[in-house]
């Protein structure tokens, strides 16, 4: 029997996906895209010139007392009065002959790419060491040159018989004034490239330190006690006696007592 009901219509066929339209540079949109490539680690920024002749201006500096420590050391005592005390300072020597190499290293950590990576404790701890050493070197040098050409070489506290060659004050003393001004030199521009923003903030901006309390109470027992010796050592460069150790000369060998 015929069904009554009317055919069926066939279903239109499914459009097939349109191919997306390509992108200005020929690419389509929905294309994969490759990932965000890497960031390249900035470059170091060059060294400049006066930071590096500041560099090796202070390890040529430490060259002098390197090497006069090194003799004393090995059993040569080079510029030494007393021979037979060389081998009661040998600990002292080598202590000393280690902290001038380290002023090397120091002095390099400021040219070289592994001074930027360093921890900062590493190079401002002994840069403070440094200062301290040196800078009272780089202070009474002067002074003292002044009175030795005012006074005459008699006011100078001369080597007694027992004590280093004349020729070892002026070659040690005077490569460590050449040796600190070169390291604060290059410290300094070390600092700018490393730490240039945090110079440039105000000690007043800074977040509060947990550890503010005890700077504080550091700072208030530390300045006394340095007013205090500033205040005896102005006392003795004016012409105070008592305290003092080099209270006068000696008349019978010239040695101050």
């Amino acid at each position: 029997m015929t069904s009554m009901l009317p055919p069926r219509a066939p279903a239109p066929a499914t459009p097939p996906d349109a191919t997306p339209a390509p992108a200005p540079n020929g690419v389509p949109d929905s294309a994969p895209r490759p990932a965000a490539a890497a960031t390249a680690p900035r470059p170091a920024a060059p060294v400049g010139r006066t930071r590096t002749a500041a560099t090796w201006t202070a390890v040529a500096a430490t060259v002098p007392y390197l090497g006069l420590k090194l003799l004393w050391l090995t059993g040569h005592p080079v510029g030494a009065g007393d021979t037979d005390a060389m081998d009661d300072l040998w600990l002292v020597n080598l202590l000393s002959f280690g902290m001038d190499a380290v002023a090397v290293l120091l002095a390099l950590s400021f040219v070289r790419p592994w001074g930027r990576r360093a921890p900062a404790g590493l190079v401002a701890f002994p840069m403070w060491v440094a200062t301290g050493l040196l800078g009272t070197i780089l202070v009474a040098l002067p002074l003292f040159l002044l009175s030795t050409l005012l006074l005459g070489p008699d006011q100078a506290p001369p080597g007694s018989d027992d004590g280093p060659s004349g020729w070892v004050f002026p070659v040690v003393y005077g490569g460590f004034a050449v040796q600190g001004l070169a390291l604060i030199t290059g410290f300094l521009l070390y600092a700018r490239e490393r730490w240039a923003g945090l110079l440039r903030d105000r000690i007043g901006d800074l977040p509060r330190s947990p550890t503010l309390t005890t700077q504080r109470a550091f700072a208030c027992v530390a300045a006394p006690l340095a007013a205090g010796v500033a205040a005896a050592r102005l006392y003795w460069a004016c012409g105070g006696r008592p305290g003092c150790r080099w209270s006068g000369r000696s008349t019978a060998t010239g040695a101050w007592r």
